[in-house]
C-alpha cells in the first residue's frame, strides 16, 4: 500500500513514521523468519506475510505532494491514500493540495 503524508513538522512525520510501522522489531524479525523459509525450504517461491506493506512517501507542502502525485500517476504507481495537513504555510493549504490531487486522480 502506497502512503502519502503531507505535513509541514517533522514532528508529524516522525509520528505517522511510528504509527505506520508501530514495531519495526517484528517486522525485523518477521522478514528474516521469511527469507530463512525462503532460503532453507528447497522452494523455488517466495514467502509472503500476512501483513500487507506500507510504503510511505513523505512531502512537506502542498506542491511537492502534487508534483508527487503527478510524478507517481505517470508512472503506474499511484497512492492509495494521502494524509494532508490542512495548514502548511507559505505555501498552498490542505484543501487546495486535495482539491489539485483529486484533479490528477479521483481514485
Amino acid at each position: 500500500m502506497r502512503v502519502l503524508v503531507v505535513d509541514d513538522e517533522g514532528a508529524v512525520h516522525a509520528a505517522y513514521r511510528t504509527a505506520l510501522d508501530p514495531d519495526p522489531m517484528a517486522a525485523s524479525a518477521t522478514s528474516l523468519q521469511a527469507l530463512g523459509d525462503e532460503l532453507f525450504s528447497g522452494s523455488s517461491e517466495p514467502s509472503r506475510t500476512t501483513e500487507p506493506a506500507i510504503n510511505a512517501t513523505f512531502a512537506q507542502q502542498g506542491l511537492d505532494a502534487v508534483a508527487l502525485i503527478e510524478q507517481n500517476s505517470a508512472a503506474g504507481t499511484p497512492f492509495q491514500v494521502a494524509f494532508i495537513d490542512i495548514r502548511m504555510p507559505p505555501g498552498i493549504d490542505g484543501k487546495e493540495t486535495a482539491r489539485r490531487i483529486r484533479a490528477i486522480d479521483p481514485t
